[in-house]
């Protein structure tokens, strides 16, 4: 196989073709500018038009599940396209003087973007279902969960958008069983809509 032949030469190829094509600054220097600037603008404009309802943000959050001992930090992720996505997250915590890590996945349903209200963008309330297992000193931890929490974007307008998390969990499903009932978490994340 010749270098000119290569499979990088023909991709760099590819893609100086399609730059050219969608680029209307590229477009202006050929004798055809009106055409592909057209097209360029044309492809851009309708690519601004795609709205999926969604959102995707990374963050840290404090987890309080005993108040008398508080004691817990999670670093959280989740992604949704039209209200409906998933959730998961890594966890330290303090059950009873004693330390574990959890690791939770679960869905969830976000209203305001499932009924494409624009709303969502700033104030995007949730409800969460999943689950989580982990570790302490010896022996397995283990719960499901069922909550609802709330996301305020303090700066809706920016592409990234500082978020304050709030999400409030019952663990009806748990073992050991001196797990705490509900657990508190409040953070905050960097987010994204799309």
């Amino acid at each position: 196989m010749s270098p000119c032949n290569s499979p990088a030469r023909r991709a760099l190829a590819a893609a100086t073709v399609a730059a050219a094509l969608l680029s209307p600054a590229a477009a202006s220097a050929s004798s055809s500018a009106p055409a592909f600037t057209g097209l360029g603008s044309a492809v851009v404009e309708a690519l601004n038009e795609l709205r999926f309802w969604g959102q995707a943000q990374i963050g840290a959050a404090a987890a309080i599940s005993d108040w008398e001992d508080p004691g817990g930090v999670s670093l959280r992720a989740s992604m949704s396209v039209r209200g409906i996505g998933l959730a998961g997250a890594i966890r330290y915590e303090q059950v009873e003087g004693r330390g574990g890590g959890v690791l939770a996945l679960g869905g969830q349903l976000r209203p305001l973007a499932f009924a494409q209200m624009t709303t969502y963008e700033r104030i995007d309330p949730f409800l969460s279902l999943g689950g989580e297992v982990g570790g302490e000193q010896g022996a397995l931890r283990a719960d499901l969960y069922v909550g609802a929490g709330l996301d305020f974007a303090l700066f809706p307008e920016e592409d990234a958008q500082p978020t304050l998390v709030l999400e409030y969990q019952v663990r009806p499903l748990r073992t050991p069983s001196d797990t705490p009932l509900q657990i508190l978490h409040l953070g905050a994340a960097m987010r994204g809509v799309f």
